[in-house]
């Protein structure tokens, strides 16, 4: 596919735009089998990626609609339908002009969308290479779009072929964009070719000339000399000059001797005076075209660069030329014959052969009245076109720029150019080109203005959606001083309480967007006064009340009752729940509780009032959240959970903006502590999937990465995870996620360390005061302090353990999830035993008992998952005074058991290891070596290198390689086959997102971790100063186990 950019177009994305529309209707004009397979593949790879919101793509690429009709047998194919705007505007809605995800997640959705589809392109047996030309044009978000593109590890069969003039950039290099990206995306795995294009030397251009003419060399050099001489070895410009003499009868073929002739010593040559500028030359070859041919071209020239001929004989009509759509094309085929167009074979596109063609032509006529009158005509006519069903987005833009610049000319009158001025700030706003919307929206303001001195009295309705989308869009630009000033006045001057609340909700997202959650919380507070939403103070008092009612309500009705609720249709009800949706999160971000509660309450209590909205089936799943945390039946959560399914379902497609979040709290806070691991993680996969379709990129990637931080702690292959986490890594780059990326990172502490992907240096691990501070983001200081805590009880460094538990118990929050109140009360159980066996206090052996009986208390409350860490915490407790051996056996076996059974083999693992070293107390040398090997095994199969070397190096046991794992309790017992076998059942396409599962592929490998470990311990057999946790004797490893890869291949190339 190839495109190429315009120095004056303002439609963003528009060469990428018609690249795509072009390469789509290519693809449905071919009508081979294999021109039918690839439309069904794209067409299915996309809805695959997008469900639903395949419809936003065709708003951009509207030849999709027809790629999508082809593979209907295979999906649905999304419809559109356009709609009006209030005050006249028209707004084809097609999809989600004025809905969806706004903000930088607006950007990251159109990124997402484009990537996804050039991802369902380009496959191994079908690569992709795109061509832009005249990159030194390129818009902002063009330059970044294909910056993601090349830098997406997704798009690996991708090529991207650049061309930039090289006088322009050269000049300005250290400011061209084009440039900048070029050095930006340059790096050891990415490809960069860069190919100088000068201009011809002397004799080149002879060569050329002579084999133009069919002449000798030696026999043109006076004619090369003085072509040469004006143009300096420009190929096009040589072009222009050797026709322009032709033009004026220097060069002429003689019918004498039936070859070209040249006279440069006739007065025809002394006086032409040719010129340096290649403008000219072109100027007078379309100055010697026929008189109508002359002004399509002058008119094609104030479009676009690509000019269909149905737009371009529309305007010659209203232009006054007497011409029918025949003749038209033939005097354009014409125009190709003399070089001046281009036509590619069966279609009705033409495009200037060369930007300098399509300024001349534009400059035919002169700057003045006359030139304003056309650009009026044009522009007025353009506009009255996209207005039409076939209206195309640039003209809506194009018309724009003209009527913009002739309004003392006779242009449309300002009403009517701050509306359309309007609308081209809605488009690029859709577009994410917020600097293009912004630019746009500020004219159609200055029109406004023009048009009264208060324009809220005498336009209304205009002046709201003025000043409304240019305060979002400042606002998402970080200009927050300009941007909460024009929304400090649309909530003076608002009517409609609906008017004010949709201000007051972007003044709280931006709020929160610079970090501040309660100021961000306050403005919600203060919107919900005001439409009596909520009281003004006794938030707890009321907050008690609404959870009471809440609780008879759900006690009173049945699900089948309480899903009969109708579905709420009152807009400013919609309001209020989403403020009530952004105060929730904003007072869980400043760890106010009361807050918390109290909005979760009021949302369930409108829904039993109003009926359902979006945010009803995440008010649900909250409330179930609360019910979790304060030690609720477990089953009542459950229920929770299973209404707010059922509540998305009922209200789809309304809800899909919330189904995220929903399912998150849903999969993440409620179910992980019951149900199975595969259940949990296949929920946080539909999260991620349903965000990253809908655009709320943050949050899809956030889901994914929870999914991935989940998996660490139930049992799931160490490589696995650390590949899947490495993806993650590039993609959050990619899109700009910090705050996700952030506490990823601080998760994959732990990961790189059992891996021995990063040696343990305490000093290095010891919290930073970043981390310490009390604003610090609540998710990274939680992974973080865990991620140190496990290394500490893992590696045996129960003063630094001891430690990290401390902080995390100072952290005062709200609810912990199944993965950190786990871990938490797991490994401080762990580490205090430990400090108590070393120090023989009581006081630690009691602080040990507590966080014992948390585990017992979140399994008898919370779910059953949790009871393994329980019951090898209890075994490690009875173990500090308890002499009875076999009470001791049958207390770890139980535990270990119960681990291995729900498939927690690093709990396992850890497990046998404390048994072991506990029967090493007793002198039981032959329980001890089983305890120990069974947990050397455990550790290999779950990828722990690190532990495995750590247990090692600290033992003097020969190592056994003829051993297997056999675990036993009762009647049932555990072997290295079951072990294997519940290995092969894991789904591990769940751990990466749905953008990155035909780029990594989870497989087994033959290899094994004892090959590995061999291999490691005689590269590096040095001694550690790393404490064990039990005085530890003799060891032996045996067992291969499965490891598993990550197969990749290819990377992104770009010339």
């Amino acid at each position: 596919m190839s495109g190429r950019f315009e120095r004056t177009c303002t439609d963003p994305f528009s060469a990428i735009l018609d690249c795509l529309n072009d390469f789509f209707e290519r693809l449905l004009q071919n009508k081979n089998k294999q021109a039918a397979a690839n439309r069904t593949r794209i067409s299915k790879a996309v809805s695959e990626f997008l469900e639903a919101e395949s419809s936003s793509l065709i708003e951009l690429v509207p030849a999709l609609t027809d790629v999508f009709k082809a593979g209907q047998g295979t999906h649905r194919s999304p419809s559109t339908s356009p709609v009006k705007a209030q005050n006249g505007v028209s707004i084809k809605k097609k999809h989600g002009i004025n809905d969806g995800i706004k903000g930088p997640n607006t950007w990251n959705r159109i990124r997402y969308l484009f990537n996804a589809l050039f991802c369902a392109i380009c496959t191994k047996d079908y690569p992709l290479i795109m061509f832009l030309d005249d990159c030194q044009w390129a818009d902002d978000e063009a330059l970044a779009l294909i910056e993601s593109l090349i830098q997406d590890p997704g798009c690996r069969y991708f090529m991207f072929v650049g061309n930039a003039t090289r006088e322009i950039t050269q000049s300005r290099a250290k400011e061209s964009k084009f440039a900048k990206m070029m050095r930006k995306i340059e790096g050891p795995d990415r490809d960069v070719t860069r190919i100088n294009l000068l201009n011809l030397s002397f004799d080149e251009i002879g060569e050329f000339i002579a084999d133009t003419l069919s002449l000798g060399v030696l026999e043109c050099r006076p004619l090369t000399e003085v072509i040469y001489d004006k143009t300096r070895g420009n190929i096009f410009f040589s072009m222009q000059a050797l026709e322009e003499l032709q033009r004026r009868n220097i060069l002429y073929f003689s019918m004498v001797l039936f070859r070209w002739e040249w006279n440069l010593d006739g007065v025809e040559f002394q006086i032409a005076e040719l010129s340096d500028d290649v403008g000219e030359y072109v100027s007078s070859k379309i100055q010697s075209l026929p008189k109508r041919l002359k002004r399509a071209l002058v008119i094609a020239s104030h479009t676009k660069a690509n000019f269909d001929v149905r737009t371009l004989h529309i305007l010659l009509i209203e232009d006054g030329v007497d011409i029918d759509y025949k003749e038209l094309n033939g005097l354009l085929d014409l125009a190709v014959l003399v070089g001046l167009l281009l036509n590619p074979v069966g279609t009705g596109i033409y495009r200037f052969a060369h930007d300098r063609i399509q300024q001349a032509a534009y400059w035919m006529i002169s700057s003045g009245q006359e030139r304003g009158k056309l650009r009026i005509m044009i522009g007025k006519k353009l506009y009255e076109l996209y207005d039409k069903p076939e209206g195309q987005e640039w003209m809506i833009f194009a018309a724009a720029d003209h009527l913009n610049s002739c309004i003392g000319h006779g242009g449309k009158d300002h009403q009517s150019l701050a509306k359309l001025n309007l609308l081209c700030g809605q488009k690029a706003r859709f577009r994410a080109a917020f600097v293009t919307a912004s630019m746009y929206l500020k004219l159609a303001l200055s029109f406004l203005r023009r048009l009264d001195k208060n324009p809220w009295k005498s336009h209304y309705d205009l002046s709201f959606q003025i000043y409304r989308e240019l305060s979002d869009i400042e606002l998402n630009l970080g200009h927050f001083s300009y941007g909460s000033e024009l929304a400090q006045i649309v909530l003076k001057e608002t009517k409609s309480l609906e008017d004010k609340l949709s201000t007051f909700l972007a003044l709280a997202e931006a709020k929160g967007k610079q970090q501040q959650h309660a100021e961000s919380l306050r403005i919600c507070q203060e919107a919900l006064v005001r439409v009596t939403a909520i009281p003004r103070r006794m938030h707890y008092f009321h907050m008690k009340k609404d959870i009471n009612v809440i609780r008879r309500f759900f006690k009173k009705y049945t699900d089948e009752e309480i899903l009969l609720l109708p579905v709420c249709e009152d807009k400013t009800n919609e309001m209020v729940m989403d403020l009530l949706s952004q105060a929730s999160r904003r007072s869980h971000l400043c760890r106010n509780k009361t807050e918390f509660q109290f909005c979760i309450g009021r949302k369930l209590r409108m829904t039993f009032k109003f009926g359902f909205t979006r945010g009803s089936a995440h008010a649900f799943a909250s409330y179930g959240q609360l019910l979790i945390d304060q030690g609720q039946d477990i089953e009542s959560a459950l229920r929770m959970a299973r209404l707010s399914r059922e509540i998305l379902a009922k209200t789809d497609p309304m809800s899909n903006i919330m189904k995220p979040q929903t399912l998150f709290v849903v999969g993440y806070w409620i179910e992980a502590w019951s149900l199975s691991r595969d259940h949990v993680m296949e929920t946080l996969q539909e999260a991620h999937t349903a965000g990253m379709a809908k655009g709320n990129i943050e949050v899809g990637f956030q889901c994914i990465v929870i999914c991935n931080i989940f998996a660490q702690g139930a049992g799931y292959p160490l490589e696995p995870i650390e590949k899947a986490g490495a993806e993650l890594i590039e993609q959050l780059r990619l899109y700009n996620i910090n705050s996700v990326l952030t506490y990823l990172m601080a998760s994959r502490l732990s990961i790189l360390c059992l891996m021995d992907k990063k040696k343990i240096d305490w000093e290095e691990l010891e919290p930073s005061d970043d981390l310490n501070a009390v604003e610090s983001d609540l998710y990274t200081r939680i992974f973080s302090l865990i991620s140190r805590l496990e290394l500490g009880v893992l590696f045996g460094n129960v003063e630094f353990a001891v430690r990290m538990s401390e902080m995390i118990d100072s952290i005062h929050d709200f609810g912990r999830s199944y993965t950190c109140s786990s871990k938490e009360n797991f490994y401080s159980a762990l580490a205090y035993v430990e400090l108590s066996r070393k120090t023989g206090l009581k006081r630690h052996s009691m602080k040990a008992v507590e966080y014992v009986k948390n585990l017992r208390y979140l399994s008898q409350t919370r779910g059953k998952n949790v009871i393994h860490k329980c019951l090898i915490t209890e075994a490690e407790v009875l173990s500090l005074g308890c002499r009875d051996k076999q009470k001791l056996i049958s207390a770890y076996d139980e535990a270990i058991y119960e681990a291995v059974k729900m498939g927690y083999v690093q709990d396992a693992a850890l497990g046998s290891e404390l048994a072991g070293a506990t029967m090493g107390s007793f002198n039981d040398v032959k329980r001890r070596d089983h305890y120990f090997n069974q947990a050397c095994n455990l550790w290999g199969d779950y990828g722990a290198s690190a532990k495995v070397r750590h247990i090692s190096m600290h033992t003097e046991l020969n190592l056994r390689e003829d051993s297997a794992i056999s675990i036993s309790f009762g009647p049932h017992t555990f072997s290295s086959k079951d072990l294997a076998l519940s290995r092969t059942s894991l789904n591990l396409e769940l751990l990466v997102g749905i953008h990155m599962k035909k780029d990594i592929k989870m497989e087994a490998s033959g290899a094994t971790l004892q090959d590995s470990f061999h291999n490691r311990e005689r590269k590096d057999r040095r001694k550690t100063s790393f404490i064990p946790l039990k005085s530890m004797s003799d060891l032996s490893l045996s067992d291969g186990v499965k490891t598993v890869s990550a197969s990749r291949s290819g990377r992104s190339s770009i010339i």
